[in-house]
């Protein structure tokens, strides 16, 4: 499958650190890519700078306007990380939106919520943050909403769990939902029933790595996606983003293939079909 990457030149242009102040801070692209701090790996705070593979997924969201998205995809190329600092951008900027994540466990999500939304939403400007009120409870729930308003619809929500119903959330991630349906069918049919359904209206986003073969809930999302030609579908329509371990240089190293036994050499020839 060809990934569509974004254009060097048209992200660079979005993104530029010196677009005047008003334009750029109404861009959720440019806000996503120049005001967010995250935590890497070793537990260091860090600049959020999407790679090649996150700027696809937020090209899909907002430029190229998808609703459905499937991302089948190898482990640590920061899919979950984007989705996040997308959905704590989506509710700290627009007023009345609601965010829900579903995740495998609920450890799990309520971890992601404190770790992941939390730090993103605290690492906008100071001046940014005392125009909104921030309520955080010990389960699933952040909530924002501008100081002067007095409008409970203008409340903003990211809600995290192991399912979802009831409410609109114009953004739904669900997470490693391709290990829940082989590890625990009845729930993922919730999430098929509950959380999909609920959110029909808005961005779903299944980010998953891959559990059980061509089979369970998600196997129909990749069937659909598969059903109709990319020139023929509208932006509701599913679109499969696949990301493979070959393509994260990480992956790689220097040497002489000649090197490479012959079972190493079937063995990722199989993996490969």
């Amino acid at each position: 499958m060809t990934i569509p990457f974004v254009d060097d030149g048209e992200w660079l242009k979005r993104t530029d650190p010196n677009r005047p102040v008003t334009e750029a801070w109404t861009d959720p692209v440019w806000r996503i890519a120049n005001a967010y701090s995250i935590r890497n790996d070793q537990g260091d705070v860090i600049k959020f700078t999407p790679t090649r593979e996150q700027r696809v997924i937020i090209w899909d969201i907002h430029v190229r306007g998808y609703k459905n998205i499937l991302i089948p995809k190898a482990r640590k190329l920061g899919m979950s990380t984007v989705l996040r600092v997308i959905g704590a951008d989506m509710m700290a900027f627009e007023n009345g939106v609601e965010v829900a994540l579903v995740d495998r466990t609920q450890p799990d999500s309520e971890k992601k919520l404190r770790n992941m939304v939390k730090f993103t939403y605290e690492s906008l400007p100071a001046w940014f943050r005392s125009s909104i009120k921030v309520e955080i409870d010990n389960k699933g729930e952040f909530s924002i909403v501008p100081i002067k308003s007095t409008d409970k619809r203008d409340m903003s929500i990211f809600e995290a769990g192991v399912s979802f119903r009831g409410g609109t959330p114009q953004f739904l991630i669900v997470s490693e939902w391709g290990a829940t349906q082989y590890d625990d069918p009845s729930r993922s049919r919730e999430i098929k029933t509950g959380a999909m359904v609920a959110a029909k209206f808005g961005i779903r986003v299944i980010e998953t790595t891959w559990k059980g073969g061509p089979c369970g809930d998600v196997w129909s999302y990749v069937e659909m996606a598969n059903m109709i030609p990319e020139a023929r579908k509208t932006k509701s329509d599913w679109r499969i983003r696949f990301f493979p371990w070959y393509i994260d240089l990480r992956n790689s190293r220097e040497g002489d293939i000649e090197f490479i036994s012959k079972e190493v050499n079937d063995y990722l020839d199989g993996k490969e079909k």
